[in-house]
């Protein structure tokens, strides 16, 4: 069996072994077929620029995704510089949800089940999706990185640009939103699914 560092010459392998899981990877973080298909072709740019400096301590498809997830993140920080109305839609909550003292004028529904369930549940796995891709796209990469990847705090705040405190507050207006858009879809106990 060829080592990791030998099969870094196999460019013409890279597409056919890995490019339908880069696909997957990115689409399910940007939301839009073109914006994926070129994240993933400018990764194997990077690669083929980068193949000499490989060192085989991964496999290349781990090497590869790698440089996706810099290039998904560059795109989120190159679009964020552009357009800083990012902020507008992020304020999902704001003072008329609130009353003079604080409280909420609209209390959030109850949430009646557990990530764990919905992942139990097809159904619900599809509406899970359909409502992270309804997030703005800030929102979704925050959650994506968080709740699916795992990824640490400081790592996403790092990547995103955010300090600890702004990262807790889109993390809630995450989650909130997302609430609302399940709610909004006539969901609120695993009983409707």
């Amino acid at each position: 069996m060829e080592s990791n560092k030998e099969n870094i010459h196999n460019i013409e392998e890279w597409v056919e072994q890995h490019g339908d899981m880069l696909y997957r990877f990115a689409l399910v973080r940007v939301s839009n077929e073109d914006l994926a298909a070129d994240l993933v072709q400018n990764t194997f740019i990077a690669a083929i620029g980068a193949k000499d400096s490989f060192q085989g301590k991964s496999s290349i498809r781990t090497w590869l995704l790698g440089i996706l997830k810099h290039k998904i993140m560059d795109h989120f920080r190159q679009k964020q510089k552009e357009s800083n109305l990012e902020a507008i839609e992020l304020d999902s909550l704001g003072p008329s949800d609130f009353t003079s003292e604080g409280g909420w004028r609209s209390k959030p529904q109850e949430w009646h089940f557990t990530p764990e369930q919905i992942l139990e549940n097809k159904e619900a796995q599809e509406l899970l999706w359909e409502c992270i891709d309804a997030l703005p796209e800030r929102m979704r990469l925050l959650f994506i990185l968080r709740e699916i990847d795992g990824e640490s705090t400081e790592s996403i705040c790092e990547k995103m640009d955010l300090s600890v405190s702004n990262f807790s507050v889109l993390l809630y207006r995450t989650r909130y939103k997302l609430r609302r858009e399940f709610v909004s879809r006539g969901v609120n106990t695993l009983k409707v699914l």
